[in-house]
């Protein structure tokens, strides 16, 4: 078991030390090794050569100390001390040691004296070198932890963005869920009614019932959809419609058959088509006729759901429950990029108009929609 200590130990020893550190290193030591360049008088009392020599000299020397400072810090820092008071001291002994090794031995080979003969001298030598070290090892350390923040913010911001993704998607799927329970109890209610005095009326209502139901609780679930599905659910939903308010309702659905592909989010456009009949035609004597439409403006999606019925009336004027939730369920897919506006027309009636980015759909979906357009 202490074999594999020790081999985890020389490894993250050795992961500590790279070509870049040692870069660093060798570059501080010419910074520091110039200053023999800046000493009063040195280039009228030596020759060139001399100067040159005595510098490269000098800055091998201060090479070794850096080198041998760096290695014995990283090595002391792998130690992994728990207590702070231990591995400080640990480190301050990393730093002063090697140095405290490298001038002696310097200072030895210059006078070939085992004990120098100004032991001042070498202390001095020792405690100028770690200070500059120590102020070495400060800054980076200070740099990791910048560096270990700065990930730690990385890694917190990714995590709230994935939680802010997780509720976006929880909140959808909470407004696609609302569906008027009264729509299903009023429609039944209607099928009886339907069947004591026109049974094939109730029959095919029941019908329409079915194919409404087995277009839009699989949408429910869903958090894409497309605008051919969409316009199937609403054509499915008008239908129910038209069989219990009769010839008071008539609709038109205008969709060039290369944009059924277009990513469109699920239950918008049966909403706004419910909104129609319920503040537009319904309250009308006479009803009215609903027309849904889309075209492709470039890199913009269009879709309206207009209506001849009353217009906007005290009950109504953007602000009901339905379209909340379906500027709600756009701000969450799009941001700013989407909009739902309703406008009162010259000849009578509203008209509700969603416009949604498309960029994501397929290129030859957009383009084949641009032809169809202009053909």
């Amino acid at each position: 078991m202490s074999t594999a200590i020790e081999q985890g130990y020389w490894q993250r020893v050795r992961a500590g030390l790279s070509w870049p550190a040692f870069g660093t290193i060798i570059l501080l030591a010419w910074l520091v090794s110039t200053q023999v360049l800046f000493q009063p008088h040195l280039f009228e009392m030596w020759e060139l050569p001399d100067i040159a020599q005595g510098w490269a000299n000098f800055f091998g020397e201060v090479s070794v100390i850096g080198v041998l400072m760096w290695l014995s810090v990283v090595a002391a820092e792998q130690c992994r001390l728990r207590k702070t008071l231990a591995r400080g001291a640990l480190l301050a002994t990393a730093i002063v040691a090697p140095v405290l090794l490298a001038v002696w031995l310097i200072t030895w080979q210059y006078s070939g004296q085992w004990w120098p003969a100004a032991p001042a001298a070498v202390l001095g030598e020792t405690l100028k070198y770690s200070m500059l070290g120590g102020f070495v090892y400060a800054a980076r350390a200070l740099q990791h932890h910048a560096e270990r923040a700065n990930a730690q913010a990385l890694t917190l911001d990714a995590a709230r963005r994935e939680l802010e993704r997780e509720a976006s998607e929880a909140q959808l799927q909470l407004l696609q869920a609302q569906i008027e329970p009264h729509f299903l109890f009023n429609t039944l209610a209607n099928v009886r009614r339907l069947y004591r005095k026109h049974p094939a009326a109730g029959a095919q209502t029941i019908d329409n019932l079915m194919t409404y139901l087995r277009a839009a609780l699989p949408q429910v679930r869903r958090a894409e959809s497309t605008l051919g599905e969409e316009f199937d659910l609403a054509r499915a939903y008008l239908q129910l419609f038209q069989v219990r308010m009769g010839p008071r309702l008539r609709f038109i659905m205008d969709l060039p058959p290369a944009l059924r592909g277009l990513r469109f989010p699920p239950m918008v456009l049966v909403t706004l088509a419910e909104n129609a009949i319920k503040h537009g035609l319904a309250p009308a004597d006479l009803g009215g006729t609903v027309q849904l439409t889309a075209r492709l403006f470039g890199g913009t999606l269009e879709v309206s759901v207009a209506d001849d019925g009353v217009g906007f009336g005290a009950d109504t004027g953007g602000h009901g429950v339905g379209l909340v939730n379906i500027r709600r369920q756009l701000s969450a897919r799009f941001g700013e990029q989407s909009s739902l506006s309703l406008e009162q027309r010259e000849s009578g009636g509203v008209i509700a108009r969603l416009t949604l980015p498309c960029s994501d759909a397929p290129r030859d979906a957009v383009f084949r929609a641009a032809d169809a357009l202009r053909a």
